[in-house]
């Protein structure tokens, strides 16, 4: 799939602010720009740190959904260990209309099985040589069952992968105009 990366940053290159201080770096501007990029792909992918630290959706919340009468993106979450929560929205929302697809390199758990027998919920082995998921892999896996667009969202870890290996396509920095020091 063509891989989009996406993030947000302040002006001197941060993603995040320190611990403890909370707040989103972007508005409502580029929340709408993030749903509408969301709208465009078939498929919506984080690191499972984002799924424990933010608990995100993955859908597009555009005024009258994703654009055209296009499905709801298939949400995508690379969890080498397989710590998404049973109770994360990702998991709580998949359907088979709009499937999780989950890539780990450590499958066979109790809680794999747990994970797969839930509606739209599909536990993809995909172990690279270092204990992680194997990022080519997972895209032909992607590739495999329709998406064509990925929107790679979250997780600076996750990023930073994908950048390394030269698997993304296209970047979608949204500059804040802030300063977060350091």
């Amino acid at each position: 799939p063509w891989v989009v990366a996406k993030w947000a940053m302040s002006m001197d290159g941060r993603t995040s602010p320190a611990e403890g201080e909370g707040g989103a770096l972007s508005g409502t501007r580029a929340a709408r720009l993030v749903h509408d990029l969301r709208g465009r792909v078939e498929a919506v992918a984080v690191g499972v740190g984002t799924v424990l630290a933010d608990d995100p959706r993955l859908t597009c919340r555009r005024p009258g959904g994703p654009p055209h009468g296009r499905p709801q993106p298939i949400a995508v979450v690379f969890d080498s260990a397989l710590r998404t929560p049973l109770e994360a929205n990702v998991v709580r929302e998949s359907s088979p209309a709009r499937p999780l697809l989950l890539f780990t390199a450590r499958p066979r758990t109790a809680k794999a099985a747990a994970l797969a027998a839930l509606p739209g919920v599909a536990v993809i082995p995909a172990a690279g040589a270092d204990g992680r998921v194997d990022l080519t892999l997972a895209l032909d896996a992607l590739h495999a069952v329709g998406v064509r667009r990925l929107l790679l969202e979250g997780g600076g870890t996750l990023a930073g992968a994908f950048l390394r290996e030269g698997l993304v396509d296209q970047v979608a920095a949204l500059v804040a105009p802030r300063l977060l020091g350091g």
